[in-house]
């Protein structure tokens, strides 16, 4: 990110609490580039670099046994953190809202890293227009053994709150006739995740 013209980059740090899959309160980093905008409102885009591994183990409480194992991370999600830096090479120098590149930790221990940064942004009154998490881009294919690799699912929930849905309808709308193109998901996330 340091490479890139206009980035302002910085390690945040917060502390990940003790829990199911963290054996001790533990101070842990992320990496945040800001590119400003016109707007000081904000565009977060994010993949996280933590990875986890719980086959073979007796479970989340089983540390020893997980470091012991090698874990997805190359697509669980070294890829998103690929595609956020992707993105921000190719952003414009001065994009009409500030965008937020985000390689999140902490992710699979419970979201630690996006709620540690959420808060943040509450605290410091950020101006958030959307958020878009890569997760795991690089699989093209299910468990089911379904494949296509010129599709990306979009994954968006129905709120009062916020406009995910149009957010990914735009998305969508944009993406058309492209070597890769959304395909939408009317749901927050796969069942059973959570991202």
């Amino acid at each position: 990110y340091r490479a890139i013209p206009g980035m302002q980059v910085e390690i945040m740090t917060y502390v990940a609490p003790e829990g199911p899959r963290v054996p001790k309160d533990t101070e842990v980093c992320q990496v945040m580039a800001t590119l400003p905008g016109q707007s000081d409102r904000r565009v977060i885009l994010g993949g996280h670099f933590d990875s986890l591994n719980l086959v073979g183990t007796d479970g989340p409480g089983d540390f020893a046994r997980v470091i012991d194992n090698p874990a997805p991370g190359a697509n669980d999600d070294a890829s998103g953190v690929a595609v956020g830096l992707a993105a921000a090479a190719t952003a414009p120098q001065k994009p009409l809202n500030t965008l937020v590149f985000v390689a999140f930790s902490g992710e699979e221990q419970g979201l630690l890293g996006a709620k540690a940064l959420s808060l943040r942004a509450k605290q410091e009154g950020w101006d958030v227009l959307a958020m878009l998490n890569y997760d795991m881009v690089g699989s093209s294919r299910n468990r089911a053994g379904d494949y296509d690799p010129h599709q990306i699912r979009v994954f968006s929930e129905e709120s009062a709150h916020h406009h995910s849905r149009e957010l990914a309808r735009i998305l969508e709308w944009n993406g058309r006739n492209q070597t890769v193109w959304p395909k939408l998901v009317f749901r927050k996330d796969r069942y059973g995740r959570g991202g």
